[in-house]
């Protein structure tokens, strides 16, 4: 039986619905990322868990107990938010060592608690100091701590990279993930940043307008997306519309523009219109006799590991991607081929544009 559970989660504001029916389990000491735009109800899923919203409907299960009507400060669950919520004038022993306080650990025991979460997030030497002493990497740390010290059921984690910069950020999701490897604490993310959720996470799960569109591992949902919502949401993604023009032996043409793209059939039901989706880095230059499609260079940009390339083709524009290996590239204007191996192409159902 899963340690989390979330059955038919709704919640509406009035007549508009923020959450509809989302159905997630959890296993215990897994790292699931609730991944999606602004305004999908990843939040609020998050805020239902901790108890700070009430559902309207369905139910929040965790290690078999019902927590759906249970006042949040009883649920067990470690919190840290975006603002890290530390408390200025405490230092950061006492910010750790609050919520140990307030459920009267004794004193020594407290001591040795706050002792080891302060090692966990490397700031041993840190207790003495006040928030407006750290940066903003350490300040993050402390609060991590502070979740952890209290042995949470459930570690709830509300976008609390996303006020660092680029660089701070990677280390930090390094440093996050290894933590929460070593305690092992069931661990939900809030976050709309995709690589971060791929990075980190066991498992994502994409949300769209208060629905769950997919749940899988990282490598799954980002090479096998079901809708095109969550292949042009988990990274970069040449989308083309077209239309079925026939198939045959598990092959279909697939009409763009002038052009037409073979493919695996991989969905006998699929009529009429579809979506063609390919990432830029499973297209190819070669030379234009022996590219599946030809096309031009129309902008180059150098991004350091890698190069992006806009190409200018039959089938519309696409983006290419190689790695920076420190050879010659393609330059701005040139005529090239385009290719691909079999299967790279996802064929997907046409959506509207709000998905």
């Amino acid at each position: 039986m899963s340690f989390l559970r979330m059955e038919g989660l709704v919640k509406k504001f009035g007549d508009f619905t923020a959450v509809e029916r989302v159905d997630l389990s959890v296993e215990k000491g897994e790292f699931v990322s609730l991944l999606g735009p602004s305004g999908c109800g990843k939040t609020t899923t998050l805020q239902m868990i901790a108890g700070f919203v009430e559902p309207t409907e369905g139910r929040i299960i965790i290690d078999g107990r019902d927590i759906t009507d249970v006042k949040a400060n009883q649920r067990g669950l470690g919190i840290v938010f975006q603002s890290y919520a530390l408390f200025p004038h405490m230092t950061v022993f006492d910010n750790v060592g609050f919520g140990l306080e307030m459920r009267k650990v004794t004193k020594d025991e407290r001591r040795q608690r706050v002792e080891e979460a302060l090692a966990l997030v490397h700031l041993e030497p840190f207790g003495h100091r006040f928030p407006r002493e750290l940066s903003g990497g350490q300040r993050q740390r402390v609060a991590v701590a502070r979740a952890l010290v209290i042995k949470p059921d459930v570690l709830l984690l509300d976008e609390p990279l996303s006020n660092l910069d680029a660089k701070l950020r990677e280390d930090m999701q390094i440093e996050l993930r290894s933590i929460q490897r070593t305690v092992g604490t069931t661990t939900i993310l809030v976050t709309h940043d995709q690589a971060e959720a791929m990075a980190m996470s066991d498992r994502i799960a994409v949300m769209d307008q208060g629905r769950l569109v997919q749940v899988g591992v990282p490598l799954e949902a980002y090479e096998a997306p079901q809708t095109t919502f969550v292949s042009n949401f988990l990274g970069k993604t040449n989308m083309l519309g077209g239309t079925i023009a026939d198939r045959a032996n598990g092959r279909m043409r697939v009409r763009v523009r002038d052009s037409v793209v073979d493919v695996r059939d991989v969905d006998p039901a699929l009529e009429g219109a579809v979506n063609l989706s390919i990432r830029p880095e499973k297209l190819h230059f070669t030379s234009p006799a022996e590219g599946r499609i030809t096309g031009r260079v129309h902008t180059r940009l150098f991004l350091g590991n890698h190069w992006l390339f806009q190409v200018d083709s039959p089938v519309g524009p696409l983006l290419v991607t190689v790695e920076n290996s420190g050879g010659s590239v393609v330059e701005e204007n040139e005529q090239i081929g385009l290719t691909w191996k079999p299967g790279e192409i996802r064929i997907l159902p046409a959506e509207t544009a709000d998905g």
